[in-house]
């Protein structure tokens, strides 16, 4: 089920990072798809939150680097609202894996929400760094 859609406006027109966020979006939607009781092929859920626990880290450390290299005035402030993220994150990992919580897909959309917000807003500050 997709949740996320990609859009454009995500681009920031540095391949590497575009496809990284295609990633994040991508696996946002597997895991709304393994979430789906009907689904009946497909991996299970804990493996897909796995995967995309370890690509948004990677991630976040790629785009930490990146920016470095070119500049960004905002590293800095980037650094700390991805140490911020990566709680937030940690948190909700661990709100998901509780099997007593009967409110996953919920802990799902504010992944969305997250990722959506963190692309568009913050890391579109990185577009003149680009050229």
């Amino acid at each position: 089920m997709t949740i996320l859609q990609w859009d454009d406006a995500f681009l920031l027109g540095e391949p590497s990072l575009d496809q990284q966020h295609k990633v994040l979006v991508q696996l946002i939607n597997e895991l709304s798809t393994a979430m789906d009781t009907s689904a009946q092929e497909g991996p299970d859920s804990d493996f897909v939150l796995a995967e995309l626990a370890s690509h948004l880290y990677a991630h976040m450390d790629y785009e930490e680097q990146l920016f470095e290299d070119r500049g960004f005035s905002e590293l800095l402030s980037h650094k700390l609202l991805h140490e911020k993220y990566r709680q937030i994150f940690h948190d909700l990992y661990l709100a998901f894996k509780d099997e007593d919580r009967p409110d996953k897909i919920q802990v799902l959309q504010k992944m969305v929400e997250w990722v959506e917000n963190h692309i568009a807003k913050e890391d579109a500050k990185f577009k003149p760094y680009l050229s």
